[in-house]
């Protein structure tokens, strides 16, 4: 076998807090995650060696891709960062990534790809690494790609690496728009997180989120979303409000954002906001 395809599922924050600066200097968190079928493709080529990674878009939601030096993509490290922990010598890898989800937006794209190319090289070289053991180099390269190796729904907490699977019992449907707003870097939204700590007031539970989700409660579901960055460092309220007003029960930014998610319980709701927004100018994605 030489060449393994991955799905990189996005990832939504349907519950995300920071509960403080930890000695080591890492923002410890405590999030309620869940991937939805927004994805990247993510194909790995064993080669002869060295690394290589080239991303493709024919998706209009995914926006213009960002523009890095490829030794600053998180597959790129990703994949460096196999081969030393292996110790697989003579061998490389070749990475083509199909970008549909959008860039910088919250919805942990590039760390979805990064946890797909290392689900693919394991794969490809007969599993050196158990999934926790992925999950540990996983952490090296940000807070959400354990999270993302893993996938699922599940409460989060650490800096990312405490993972707990959560059976999620609530079956939604929904919309994702990526907002027309300013896109922001996650170091500033935890530095906005830091200026105000003191002042934020938490009147919700990642717990019982995933309480609600294991009861397969959706009205309780929607009672437990937050987050923290959005209190922090204002929504970017267009897409929000206007899902709202159209009558979804659960809006929420994802990540440092500005993508927002949109949960109901029917795909008839979930396809006419679709209808809606698309109408309105708005890149959507339904599922």
């Amino acid at each position: 076998m030489d060449m393994i395809r991955e799905c990189a599922p996005c990832k939504a924050n349907l519950y995300l807090d920071v509960v403080g600066l930890r000695a080591d200097g890492y923002h410890g968190i405590e999030s309620v995650m869940t991937t939805l079928p927004l994805c990247d493709t993510v194909s790995v080529c064993k080669t002869g060696g060295g690394v290589r990674v080239r991303m493709t878009s024919d998706d209009e939601l995914s926006g213009d891709l960002v523009s890095l030096d490829e030794s600053d993509n998180l597959a790129y490290r990703a994949a460096k960062l196999f081969f030393e922990a292996s110790g697989i010598e003579g061998y490389g890898s070749d990475i083509a990534i199909e970008k549909n989800i959008p860039s910088r937006a919250g919805l942990g794209g590039g760390s979805s790809d990064a946890a797909a190319a290392l689900r693919a090289l394991n794969r490809l070289f007969s599993s050196p690494f158990s999934t926790e053991e992925l999950c540990k180099i996983a952490l090296c390269l940000g807070a959400d790609v354990p999270f993302c190796v893993v996938g699922g729904t599940a409460l989060c907490r650490g800096v990312g690496e405490e993972i707990t699977p959560i059976k999620n019992a609530v079956k939604f449907h929904g919309v994702i728009t990526s907002e027309r707003a300013e896109k922001r870097s996650t170091g500033d939204a935890y530095r906005a997180v830091d200026r105000a700590m003191c002042s934020l007031v938490r009147d919700r539970s990642a717990v019982r989120m995933a309480k609600a989700l294991e009861a397969g409660a959706f009205d309780a579901m929607c009672r437990e979303a937050y987050n923290v960055f959005g209190e922090a460092c204002g929504y970017p309220d267009d897409a929000r409000r206007r899902l709202a007003e159209l009558g979804a029960p659960f809006v929420l930014m994802s990540g440092a954002g500005p993508a927002v998610v949109a949960l109901t319980e029917t795909n008839e709701l979930a396809a006419a906001l679709t209808d809606k927004m698309n109408g309105e100018g708005y890149k959507v994605f339904n599922f």
